[in-house]
């Protein structure tokens, strides 16, 4: 079976700025971001595989309340590269600090680890 691939940036501004236009990460933020990458060197082939590849958003909530403990949800009004920066960064990191900081010397983890099937949220 041959794999199916969709772009993971839209190929132009004109795209991005297009509702429904395909890509994965098919915003004009993406896009933007994209190019800053481009210019460090970090150009990748635009392209991923649908097969197990993608949690739809649906999806999302799901797959979050069957993960293991210890976890937490922060939901934060940003763009998919807004944590990156400027206070959204700040909230991400105080709160991924603040979760690191009350899990036990063991990793709070035990030996609960999700599977690939519930990382897909049960698709397969």
């Amino acid at each position: 079976m041959k794999p199916t691939y969709v772009p993971i940036i839209p190929p132009s501004l004109v795209e991005a700025q297009k509702t429904g236009n395909g890509a994965i990460l098919g915003t004009e933020e993406c896009w933007r971001h994209y190019q800053i990458v481009k210019t460090i060197g970090h150009e990748k082939e635009n392209k991923i595989t649908l097969q197990n590849s993608v949690i739809a958003p649906e999806v999302q909530p799901e797959v979050f309340k069957r993960a293991g403990e210890p976890k937490e949800l922060l939901e934060l009004d940003c763009g998919h590269f807004d944590v990156y920066s400027d206070n959204y960064f700040e909230q991400n990191i105080s709160a991924q600090i603040a979760l690191f900081g009350s899990i036990s010397s063991d990793g709070g983890f035990g030996d609960r680890r999700m599977n690939e099937s519930e990382w897909h949220g049960g698709v397969t």
